[in-house]
C-alpha cells in the first residue's frame, strides 16, 4: 500500500505543481495585461495634460497680446469701417488745406483673395499742399496701393489732382 501511497502522493504533487504553475503562468499574463492598459492610461493621462497645457499657454498668450492685437487693428480696415476712412481723410484734407472729393467708392469682393476698397479721390489746392496730400495717400497705415494717379497745374500755384486708390480690407469672419 505504501507503494500506491508514495505513487498517489507523486501523482498529486505532479499535478499540484502543474496547477501551481499554470495559476502562475496565467497571474502573469494577467499582470502583464494590466501593465500594458495601466501604461496606455498613463500615456492618455500624459497627452491630456500636455493637451491641457497647450490650451492653457494659448489663453495665456491671447491675454498677453491684448494690447498689440489692439494696436495691430489700427493698421487694417474693415468694410465696416470704410466710411470712417472717408471722413478721417476728408478731415486730413481740410487740415491741409485741400479740398478732397470722393468720386468713386467700390468695394470689390472676390473668391480667393482679400477684398479690396477701391475709391477715387479729387484733391484741390495749392500745389505744396496737394503734392503733401498725395505724400500722405503714399504712407496709408493700411495695406494699400495707388493705382492710378493724375495731377494737373491749375492757375499760378494751385493743382488738381485725380488718385486712384486700392486697399485691403480684412474679413474676420472668413
Amino acid at each position: 500500500m505504501s507503494r500506491y501511497t508514495t505513487k498517489t502522493v507523486a501523482v498529486i504533487s505532479v499535478l499540484f505543481c502543474i496547477g501551481a504553475l499554470s495559476a502562475y503562468g496565467y497571474a502573469l499574463i494577467m499582470t502583464s495585461q494590466m501593465g500594458q492598459e495601466l501604461r496606455s492610461y498613463f500615456e492618455t493621462i500624459a497627452n491630456n495634460e500636455a493637451k491641457a497645457q497647450v490650451y492653457q499657454d494659448l489663453i495665456d498668450t491671447f491675454e498677453d497680446s491684448t494690447e498689440a492685437r489692439a494696436k495691430l487693428s489700427t493698421f487694417v480696415l474693415t468694410e465696416d469701417e470704410a466710411g470712417d476712412f472717408l471722413t478721417e481723410i476728408e478731415k486730413i484734407g481740410n487740415e491741409q488745406k485741400v479740398v478732397i472729393t470722393t468720386h468713386a467708392l467700390k468695394v470689390e469682393k472676390k473668391k480667393d483673395t482679400p477684398d479690396m476698397l477701391s475709391v477715387q479721390f479729387g484733391l484741390e489746392g495749392t500745389e505744396e499742399n496737394v503734392h503733401h496730400m498725395i505724400a500722405l495717400f503714399e504712407t496709408l497705415p493700411y495695406p494699400s496701393s495707388i493705382e492710378t494717379l493724375s495731377l494737373t497745374r491749375e492757375k499760378e500755384g494751385m493743382s488738381k489732382a485725380t488718385i486712384d486708390i486700392q486697399i485691403i480690407l480684412v474679413a474676420y469672419d472668413r
